[in-house]
C-alpha cells in the first residue's frame, strides 16, 4: 500500500538507499506502519499485523533508541539526523527536522501535547513540553528548553528558551523566555544581517553561548553550515 508521508520521508534523505546508511528511518518507517494499522477498519487482520507490530516497535525502539509514540500526528516529510535519546509525541507540522537528544511531549499524562507548525528545526538535545504551540519556521537552539507559545519563524535558545522572534530580516531578543505566555521584541533598531558597520545590540544570554543574530553564524550554531557550492549542508552528519 503507498504511503506518501513515507514517500515524502524518504525525500528527506538525499542518498540512496538510506535504509543501509541511516538508523533514524527504520524508527520512522514503523511509525507509518502502525499509523497505516490505525486507519484499518477493525477485522481479524488488523488484530495480527498489530501482535506483529508491537514487537519489531519495542525492538527497533531499543536498537535506534527513537521512540515516536503512535499517538503522535506526523505530516510528511519527517528526518531526524542520528540516532538516540529521541522522544516524539504531540502533533508536528509538515518538513520538520529534529536531531538526537529531541524530546517532544507532555509533563504528564494530564497534560497536553505540544503542537508543531511545518518547517520546525530542532537542534541536538532541545526539549519541548507540555501544551504548547511552536510557530512554523521557528528553530530551536541546542539544549534548548521550550515551555510556552512560540511565534512563527523565530529562533528559542537557551534553558529557560529565550525567545528571538524574527522582526523584518533578523531576530531580535525578546524581553520574556518561554516561562511566560507573551514575547514582544526589544524596542532596539533590527540591523539587517549583511551591514556589518552598523552598531549590533548586544546578546543577552551572558551565561549561555553567545552569538551573532548573523545568519552564517547562527547555522553555524544550529548545525547547519554551507558547502563549497553554496548547497545548505547538516554540520552534524
Amino acid at each position: 500500500m503507498r504511503d506518501i508521508n513515507f514517500e515524502a520521508d524518504l525525500e528527506r534523505y538525499p542518498y540512496p538507499r538510506p535504509f543501509f546508511k541511516d538508523q533514524s528511518i527504520w524508527a520512522i518507517w514503523v511509525y507509518r506502519c502502525g499509523r497505516r494499522l490505525m486507519n484499518r477498519q477493525p477485522s481479524l487482520l488488523r488484530i495480527v499485523l498489530f501482535k506483529l507490530y508491537w514487537p519489531l516497535f519495542k525492538m527497533v525502539e531499543t536498537i535506534t533508541g527513537i521512540s515516536i509514540s503512535l499517538d503522535a500526528e506526523i505530516g510528511p516529510g519527517l528526518r531526524i539526523y542520528h540516532f538516540g535519546n529521541v522522544f516524539i509525541g504531540g502533533v508536528i507540522g509538515r518538513n520538520c527536522t529534529l536531531r538526537n537528544g529531541v524530546t517532544i511531549g507532555h509533563r504528564s499524562e494530564a497534560t497536553g501535547w505540544p503542537v508543531i507548525g511545518d518547517d520546525v528545526e530542532f537542534g541536538v538535545g532541545a526539549v519541548a513540553i507540555g501544551s504548547i504551540h511552536i510557530g512554523s519556521g521557528t528553530k530551536i537552539g541546542p539544549l534548548s528548553v521550550v515551555t510556552s507559545d512560540v511565534p512563527e519563524n523565530s529562533i528559542v535558545l537557551g534553558n529557560p528558551g529565550k525567545i528571538y522572534p524574527r522582526i523584518g530580516s533578523c531576530w531580535m531578543p525578546s524581553t520574556a523566555s518561554t516561562r511566560s505566555s507573551t514575547s514582544s521584541a526589544r524596542s532596539t533598531a533590527c540591523v539587517p544581517p549583511g551591514d556589518l558597520s552598523a552598531p549590533r545590540p548586544p546578546a543577552p544570554l551572558e551565561t549561555q553561548v553567545r552569538i551573532s543574530m548573523e545568519h552564517t553564524n547562527l547555522e553555524s550554531f544550529l548545525g547547519v553550515g554551507v558547502d563549497g557550492a553554496g548547497q545548505e549542508v547538516d554540520a552534524g552528519r
